[in-house]
């Protein structure tokens, strides 16, 4: 082998090692968000898990909903009055998880593991 050919073969590892760099960098970018919040979960106030099934339980059958979060109504009014400031988000992009549902999902798992 001479000193072209060495040269040659530097150059084409040197080429293949900037061809793996930019390939890396490009694989690295961030894709465009298509959306903020999916269109299921922009009217979950009026129709989610949480507005629906805990006020139903909560006024209509306070065992079940003792049973779901192992909790009494007024002792989770109280823990979120204790929690509520440390638990509260605010987004000037787009409506936050409410304090409520934060607790209610956390004595859920809780409750359960799952």
């Amino acid at each position: 082998m001479d000193d072209s050919d060495t040269t040659l073969l530097g150059v084409v590892a040197a080429a293949a090692t900037v061809v793996a760099v930019v390939a890396a960098d490009e694989s690295r970018k961030r894709k465009r968000r298509q959306m903020w919040v999916r269109p299921m979960f922009q009217c979950r106030q009026e129709v989610g898990a949480y507005n629906m099934l805990m006020a139903e339980l909560r006024s209509d059958d306070v065992d079940m909903y003792e049973g779901f979060i192992r909790m009494s109504p007024e002792h989770f009014d109280e823990l979120l009055d204790l929690l509520r400031d440390d638990i509260t988000k605010s987004s000037r992009w787009r409506m936050p998880v409410s304090a409520e549902i934060r607790l209610a999902v956390t004595l859920r798992f809780l409750a359960t593991g799952e």
